[in-house]
C-alpha cells in the first residue's frame, strides 16, 4: 500500500509511519497543491478539498494538534483522527463533520485498523447514529448551500473509491514455520479455477457498475452546482433592479 505523507508530523506521527514502512508499505511526500497516486494520504493540516486524479483515502490527524483553523477544513477529510471524545465531539459540534467520519484512535493499533477498512470500504459508523434531533441537526438543510454541496462532495468521493471492491493487491500468505510458503502455493492453486474463469470477470462488471454510478452522481453534483450558481446570479440580478426602481 503506497501512503503519501502531507504536512509535518510529529515523532509519535514519523514512528507511526515508519511501522507501516516496516510492514512493507511505501511511504512518500506531498503536497496539497501536488500530490501523487496514493491509496491514503495522511494528513497533519488541510486547506482545501483534495481533488486529484486518482487520489486515495484522505485521512486527518488531528491527534496531537488541534489546531482550530486545521480543524475548521477537518470536514474535507474521508477520516478524521482524534485522541478523546471531547476533541471529538468539537468536530462534531462545531466544525460540523459527519459523526461516522470522526474516529477516537489513542493507539497505534486502532489507527492501523482505521486505515486499513477505509482503503477497502469496510470501515463500520464510528457511533451509533445519531438522534432525531441531532440527524436534523446534521442535515444539510441547516447548512450553507456551498457547506451542503462540500458535504454531498465528499460523500460522493468516498463512494467513488470504494467503487473498486477488488482486492488487487491481495497475496495469499502463511504465517506457518518452514511450510508457510506450500500452504500459500496450494491455497492459491485451490481457487485460480474458480477465480480466473469466474470470480474476477464478475468483479470487473461490478466495478465497471459501480465506477459508472459514481460518475453519472458526480455529474449530477455538478449540475446542481452550477444550478445553484445560476439561481444565485438571477436573485442577484431581480435584486439589483428593484433597489433600481425603488
Amino acid at each position: 500500500m503506497k501512503i503519501c505523507a502531507v504536512g509535518q508530523q510529529t515523532d509519535a506521527q514519523r514512528k507511526l509511519l515508519q511501522l507501516f514502512q516496516k510492514r512493507g508499505d511505501e511511504i512518500i511526500s506531498g503536497a496539497e497543491d501536488l500530490l501523487p497516486p496514493a491509496e491514503i494520504y495522511f494528513c497533519t493540516t488541510i486547506t482545501k478539498p483534495l481533488e486529484t486524479m486518482n487520489r486515495g483515502l484522505v485521512i486527518l490527524d488531528l491527534r496531537f494538534k488541534m489546531q482550530p483553523d486545521v480543524a475548521a477544513k477537518a470536514i474535507y477529510a474521508d477520516i478524521c483522527l482524534v485522541l478523546g471524545e471531547s476533541d471529538r465531539q468539537t468536530l462534531i459540534e462545531e466544525c460540523r463533520c459527519e459523526p461516522a467520519r470522526v474516529f477516537v484512535a489513542a493507539d497505534n493499533r486502532r489507527v492501523f485498523e482505521i486505515m486499513e477498512q477505509g482503503v477497502r470500504g469496510t470501515l463500520p459508523p464510528a457511533a451509533v447514529p445519531p438522534s432525531p434531533v441531532e440527524a436534523t441537526r446534521f442535515s444539510t438543510e441547516t447548512l450553507s448551500p456551498e457547506q451542503a454541496m462540500a458535504q454531498i462532495r465528499a460523500r460522493l468521493q468516498s463512494i467513488e473509491r470504494q467503487a473498486d471492491v477488488m482486492l488487487h493487491n491481495y497475496q495469499v500468505q502463511s504465517g506457518v514455520p518452514i511450510v508457510g510458503k506450500f500452504i500459500a502455493w496450494f491455497r492459491r492453486n485451490l481457487t485460480a479455477h474458480l477465480r480466473e474463469p469466474y470470480l474476477d470477470p464478475m468483479f470487473k462488471k461490478q466495478v465497471a457498475f459501480n465506477t459508472q454510478i459514481a460518475h453519472e452522481l458526480q455529474t449530477l453534483l455538478s449540475m446542481q452546482a452550477d444550478l445553484l450558481h445560476r439561481v444565485d446570479k438571477l436573485e442577484q440580478t431581480i435584486f439589483s433592479e428593484n433597489d433600481e426602481n425603488d
